[in-house]
């Protein structure tokens, strides 16, 4: 399993977007659904929100300058999160920044790590995208963390992510991309 990891005086990455677990109503754009894995120890996650920044590929090989942002708030009981109405197409994920909880602030007092990223997903019409990479955190008796995407799928069926998709009253008419 390769891995990406974000170091600073604590271990930290970032991810983003306004997710929630459910589907819109299949209406010709795709979804991308990111697995989760994040323990904090009884505790608040350092990250207080993750944004990934995807940008997608245009003609010519070039990338659109205004990415979507995928936007969640890392939590322990959350195997997955689901970003639905994306327009289909190829995109690039080129940035993670993890924002900090208030008050709180990372290196040289900033309130957010960035982590570059360089990694592809293709959104397709009526279908549910699992990206290739998950999201980890955990938060340390220490205080220390890490958070960083991992390159790994959830598995839908073990998780149990597939029967929670399927109970989706719009899941109808969308599909799994695996």
């Amino acid at each position: 399993m390769q891995t990406k990891l974000l170091t600073l005086a604590v271990m930290l990455p970032i991810l983003g977007g306004c997710a929630s677990n459910s589907l819109t109503p299949v209406n010709g754009n795709g979804a991308l659904l990111i697995g989760s894995d994040v323990h904090n120890n009884g505790g608040h996650h350092p990250c207080r929100k993750v944004v990934i920044s995807l940008h997608e590929m245009v003609s010519g090989g070039e990338y659109s300058e205004t990415p979507i942002e995928l936007e969640f708030m890392p939590k322990q009981r959350e195997d997955y999160y689901v970003f639905a109405d994306i327009k289909p197409g190829y995109y690039v994920a080129k940035n993670m920044r993890c924002y900090s909880q208030a008050g709180r602030y990372f290196n040289d007092g900033e309130q957010f790590l960035d982590d570059s990223q360089s990694f592809g997903e293709t959104v397709e019409a009526n279908k549910i995208t699992v990206m290739q990479y998950s999201y980890y955190g955990r938060k340390y008796n220490d205080g220390s963390f890490s958070a960083y995407l991992t390159y790994d799928k959830p598995d839908l069926k073990e998780t149990g992510i597939l029967a929670e998709l399927e109970s989706d009253p719009n899941f109808a008419g969308w599909s799994i991309r695996d």
